[in-house]
C-alpha cells in the first residue's frame, strides 16, 4: 500500500458517518468520471449554422438529447419542482 493510500486510510477512519458517505459519493463520482470523459474542445457536431431548417435542428436536438442521456444514470429520479424553484435553490438567501 503506497503511502498516500495510507495516510487516507487513516484520514477516512476518523470521520463521522455522514461524511464516509460523502466521500464514497466523491469516490464513484471520480470513478464514473473517468469512464465517461467529455472532450475538452467542443466537436463540429454541437456548433449550429444559422441556415439550419426545422427538421435539421429537431435532428441534432435529438441527437443532442440523446448524447445527454448516455451520461445519466437512467435509474436517477427526476428533480422537484421545489428543488428547481427559486426558493429551493436560494433557500435562505432570499
Amino acid at each position: 500500500m503506497s503511502a498516500l493510500l495510507q495516510e487516507i486510510t487513516l484520514r477516512i477512519q476518523d470521520l463521522p458517518p455522514d461524511q464516509l458517505v460523502e466521500v464514497r459519493n466523491f469516490i464513484d463520482f471520480i470513478t464514473w468520471r473517468q469512464r465517461h470523459p467529455l472532450s475538452e474542445t467542443p466537436s463540429s457536431e454541437t456548433k449550429l449554422p444559422p441556415n439550419l431548417t426545422n427538421e435539421e435542428f429537431k435532428q441534432r436536438l435529438d441527437d443532442l438529447t440523446a448524447r445527454f442521456k448516455s451520461y445519466v444514470d437512467p435509474d436517477l429520479p427526476p428533480l422537484s419542482d421545489y428543488a428547481v424553484s427559486r426558493e429551493g435553490i436560494y433557500g435562505d438567501h432570499l
